[in-house]
């Protein structure tokens, strides 16, 4: 088989602002250097950082087989997975839901024409490529950039827990609406405007926030979302900017945190996000259903809820990614 080059891999990157060579591989990074200064808050912040999620490589080709070989690290999760599509089907994945440090995975297809293949690249774990192979002679061609998709978020947007990386809410909400995506999600994270020291993409076609679920957890104030926003707006002048509602929480909905109900964090913020130049506000109903059926853990979505909340977003957004 044909081992692509670095060059050849980072013309089909999505969602990646550096690439770094270090002893796990070549590693893409969806942070810049700035960026992930400011994460380096807690070892656990900076761990998930610098997982890939929302990473992606794209082509077409004329092959009718592929391989591809990662050395893993730390992260949020033990799992890692790797997932193919080829003409937007998913068709192999490799990986395991246990501790590796080292992910494989190899698939074929049948070879008349030529195809568009994506690779999804592991979203909670640290991650370098260590090679990258098609069939002998074959072609890679990088697909044309489409329109992107900044998401901005925890660990939801992070996509925990679903252990595909293709099956994350972002991922979903990306392909459906025909975008790339930059995931900016980081588990743990909440509204903090210091967490944009610049911009993340150039010219987004529409921003996604998601936060809420953390601060209310921790007692921060729902006034944490009014900087914040406004950041993101100065980052953003014009962009179509969408701020959705924390999702049901099994067990919290009524339960207090420092005085405040989640519903109650939910219609302050409410309020503040009207009041914020925000082009949608899209309600907890319209995202997830209520109660534990698509939830892992009582807080985040399983594989099937990702998938859920992903066409329920994309849904509600198709007006705005358009407009």
């Amino acid at each position: 088989m044909r081992t692509l080059t670095k060059k050849e891999i980072l013309a089909c990157a999505r969602g990646i602002r550096q690439a770094v060579e270090t002893d796990r591989g070549l590693e893409l990074r969806r942070f810049s250097d700035a960026e992930l200064a400011y994460y380096r808050y807690s070892e656990a912040a900076t761990q998930r950082a610098l997982c890939m999620a929302g990473v992606a490589l794209a082509f077409e080709t004329d092959s009718d087989a592929l391989a591809a070989s990662l050395r893993l690290g730390g992260g949020a999760r033990a799992y890692a997975f790797v997932d193919v599509y080829v003409d937007g089907l998913f068709v192999a994945t490799g990986g395991a839901m246990e501790q590796r440090d080292r992910l494989d995975v190899a698939c074929r297809w049948p070879a008349r024409g030529t195809h568009r293949v994506t690779l999804y690249l592991p979203h909670c774990r640290q991650a370098g490529i260590v090679s990258l192979a098609l069939a002998d002679g074959a072609s890679c061609i990088p697909l044309p950039a489409r329109p992107v998709l900044l998401a901005l978020g925890d660990s939801i947007t992070q996509g925990m827990e679903s252990p595909h990386p293709s099956l994350t809410w972002p991922a979903v909400a990306a392909r459906a609406l025909e975008m790339d995506l930059h995931n900016c999600g980081i588990g743990g994270h909440y509204f903090a405007a210091a967490g944009l020291p610049e911009r993340p993409v150039d010219h987004p076609a529409l921003i996604t926030v998601a936060y809420g679920t953390n601060d209310w957890n921790m007692g921060r104030s729902p006034e944490e979302a009014r900087p914040y926003l406004a950041r993101v707006r100065a980052l953003y002048p014009t962009a179509p900017l969408a701020v959705l509602e924390p999702i049901w929480w099994d067990g919290g909905e009524t339960s207090e945190k420092h005085g405040l109900t989640f519903p109650a964090y939910r219609q302050a913020l409410a309020a503040i996000i009207a009041d914020a130049a925000v082009d949608s506000a899209l309600p907890m109903a319209a995202l997830l259903p209520p109660g534990p059926a698509f939830l892992a853990d009582g807080v985040h979505p399983t594989a099937a809820g990702h998938v859920v909340l992903g066409l329920n977003i994309a849904e509600q957004l198709r007006p705005v990614a358009r407009a």
